[in-house]
């Protein structure tokens, strides 16, 4: 589930900051298929996303190999994630939940 992400992630047909939502239709996975061109996109779960991934993948190893050849891209996404955290309007699922009064944003 990782590999396909981080194989779009590094493709230069991904433009974003943050980390894509998939890897494409079954079975191509040439891209990511969700809203790729909207602003429907979540680049805090995204990122998220990677981030849990590659450290669960990490400890289950046992080691930080897989972190270290990404680190670049761990470290966007990191960024991102801080950055965006709390900025619906760049966060669509953020959006989604000001909307419904679950969060306050100060």
């Amino acid at each position: 589930m990782l590999l396909p992400i981080i194989k779009v992630a590094r493709s230069g047909n991904w433009d974003k900051e943050f980390a894509p939502h998939d890897a494409g239709c079954y079975p191509c996975l040439n891209g990511q298929a969700y809203e790729k061109e909207s602003d429907a996109q979540m680049p805090v779960e995204e990122c998220g996303n990677i981030l849990i991934m590659t450290a669960v993948l990490c400890n289950t190893l046992g080691n930080n190999d897989f972190a270290e050849e990404n680190e670049d891209l761990l470290k966007n996404g990191r960024n991102i994630s801080l950055k965006t955290v709390m900025t619906p309007a760049t966060n669509y699922a953020l959006m989604i939940l000001q909307g419904s009064g679950r969060i306050t944003v100060i």
